[in-house]
């Protein structure tokens, strides 16, 4: 099991626990209690958690995504530039010449004399950094990255209409789970009303459909890694 598969699987129990913990205060909810028991469980605090497992849920989309740009640029860079295929290739020169980055002209000048002199070197030449775009997290952001990887992700119809088929509002799980979040971080909504219309199905739904479609993403970037599909081919040169 890779380091990148055990964070998911631990990711995964956390945002399991969640729910656990939403369906047993759902429960105490509604038992009478009297007006002074300070272990009074009240709908509001439910829903609270219910729309705290909204963050949760788009931190461990952010959190593993993250990791796996970083993960996929490690495995890229114990690789001579060289050896890239052309879309590969010219990330490195990007990532190692910063050239989007501006700055005085000499200063650019330097970073490509560095990249130059590490094609003809055997060793030395910078790790790549992968660029991730901007914006939040969803479907629609990682789709941009992969298709600009050359990678393919192997969802499978069932996971990819459940997972970034329309869902709320001509929103995927995903980018609901991206404005969920963005409501609450940003004040459009309350902690009580930021998921007062989920019911527990759907949370459970949402937990199980985004957990899937991580570690499908994980599984593609490293059978990805794996293969050497980052690599120039016989037919291709840089």
């Amino acid at each position: 099991m890779s380091m990148l598969t055990a964070y998911l699987d631990e990711r995964e129990a956390e945002l399991k626990d969640h729910v656990d913990l939403i369906q047993k205060l759902e429960l105490r909810a509604g038992e009478r209690f009297e007006a002074d028991d300070p272990l009074r469980v009240e709908v509001r605090h439910v829903l609270i958690l219910k729309s705290g497992l909204m963050v949760h849920l788009y931190n461990v989309i952010e959190a593993v995504m993250s990791r796996a740009l970083v993960q996929l640029a490690q495995d890229v860079s114990k690789f001579h530039p060289r050896n890239y295929a052309q879309s590969w290739f010219r990330e490195w020169i990007r990532s190692s010449t910063r050239v989007e980055d501006g700055g005085a002209p000499q200063q650019l000048l330097t970073r490509i004399e560095n990249a130059s002199r590490s094609l003809i070197e055997d060793a030395g030449w910078d790790d790549l950094t992968i660029r991730s775009g901007s914006g939040n997290w969803d479907d629609k952001r990682i789709g941009k990255i992969v298709d600009n990887l050359g990678i393919r992700i192997q969802l499978g119809d069932k996971l990819k209409r459940e997972a970034c088929g329309h869902y709320v509002d001509d929103l995927s799980r995903l980018c609901f789970i991206r404005k969920r979040r963005n409501d609450l971080a940003h004040g459009v909504l309350t902690f009580e009303e930021g998921a007062q219309d989920r019911t527990l199905q759907d949370l459970v739904d949402l937990v199980r459909i985004v957990a899937s479609y991580l570690r499908a993403v994980v599984t593609s970037f490293e059978s990805y890694a794996a293969n050497g599909s980052f690599l120039v081919s016989a037919q291709e040169t840089v």
